[in-house]
């Protein structure tokens, strides 16, 4: 059980240590609360996250008018293609976020640059990726930054993401004309050079039903409804959570021996 009742008073102290209003950083304050009891799902808009802050905009998929760095990212999709073809020997390396539960057949490989917040070895053979990732806002630091290989005729189950403090962004590099991804209720294909960014806290699914791989860039940003503060707070809130669940798995992994 994630102790979203320790990351509320997490984030109160940090709230009064740092001389911030708590008045401005309500929405994560109720959203831990709610997460804490069971509550986290938002059911008028079909979002199922672990920590949900209610008050965000809602909807499976944004728009390049809505994302004020969609152009310069999508410009770079070829600067990060090619660093990632000159450094293919570390596909399937570093912390894998690969979990068995996700498939339903093939495989999917990824190259972390960013583990839940906290950069990896792997990014130093990706300056000119991690420069493009440092244009936006979080993808450098706030979630999970990685290269996403699907394999042809690979299936990842439906699914729903952490929270929805963050949406998520592909930019790809590499499309398989049989492959398509669904969030909510509409299903998308991915077009090379381009750039999908979503909610993850909508269920959501892959399926690559071609003969060629299908190569994304995949990062999480910061909700562009947050304010500056709602951030900092958020930061908080969610370093606190990854740290609680790293002790707990180190406790289990003891409690085994």
């Amino acid at each position: 059980m994630e102790d979203f009742s320790g990351a509320r008073s997490r984030v109160e102290r940090w709230a009064q240590d740092n001389d911030v209003d708590v008045s401005d950083i309500s929405r994560i304050l109720v959203g831990l609360e709610a997460s804490a009891a069971g509550e986290a799902g938002i059911a008028e808009t079909g979002q199922n996250p672990n920590f949900g802050v209610r008050g965000l905009k809602s909807k499976p998929f944004w728009s390049r008018d809505e994302i004020p760095w969609w152009d310069s990212v999508q410009s770079s999709w070829e600067s990060a293609w090619d660093e990632f073809r000159a450094n293919r020997d570390l596909v399937g390396g570093g912390s894998s976020v690969k979990d068995d539960f996700l498939f339903t057949k093939g495989s999917w490989d990824t190259v972390q640059l960013v583990h839940r917040g906290v950069r990896q070895e792997a990014a130093k053979s990706f300056p000119k990726t991690m420069g493009i990732l440092e244009g936006t806002p979080g993808g450098a630091d706030c979630g999970m930054s990685f290269f996403s290989t699907l394999r042809p005729g690979s299936a990842i189950r439906p699914h729903t993401g952490y929270t929805n403090v963050h949406l998520r962004a592909h930019l790809v590099l590499k499309k398989a004309d049989g492959a398509r991804f669904r969030v909510g209720t509409e299903w998308v294909s991915w077009d090379e050079g381009g750039l999908l960014v979503f909610d993850d806290t909508f269920e959501h699914e892959a399926i690559a039903d071609d003969t060629r791989e299908r190569v994304v860039l995949l990062f999480d940003i910061w909700h562009p409804d947050l304010s500056p503060v709602e951030v900092r707070a958020g930061t908080e809130a969610l370093n606190y959570l990854r740290r609680r669940s790293n002790r707990d798995k180190m406790m289990e992994h003891f409690a085994k021996k």
